[in-house]
């Protein structure tokens, strides 16, 4: 895991980009859009890209730092792996992503 800073509006990553790492977020704010709108914001102790991360598909979203942000980046294969160690974790991104797919089916 590495420690990353974005300025506010510095692009952290564009939809179709390769989807190698996913972001947790320290201090400020981090907007998600697709197609240029918004469609999710993290802040503090959210974590965003996991999805690509795991799958290792493109990015089906863009990132953007709203404000000044602190984050960590965690590549793909260790988080790969950290799931295969502790499948907990994966129960955990598993109950997030169905969380947010119903919030974006309006429920």
């Amino acid at each position: 895991m590495e420690d990353c800073s974005f300025a506010a509006g510095d692009t952290i990553f564009n939809e179709g980009d390769p989807g190698d790492a996913l972001y947790i977020v320290h201090s400020g704010r981090v907007a998600i859009r697709r197609a240029g709108t918004e469609i999710a914001s993290h802040g503090p102790g959210g974590a965003f890209g996991e999805m690509a991360a795991l799958s290792g598909e493109p990015r089906i979203a863009s990132a953007v730092a709203v404000e000044d942000v602190q984050a960590s980046r965690l590549k793909g294969e260790s988080f790969r792996e950290l799931v295969r160690a502790q499948p907990e974790i994966g129960l955990d991104v598993s109950r997030i992503l169905a969380k947010r797919l119903a919030e974006s089916m309006g429920q």
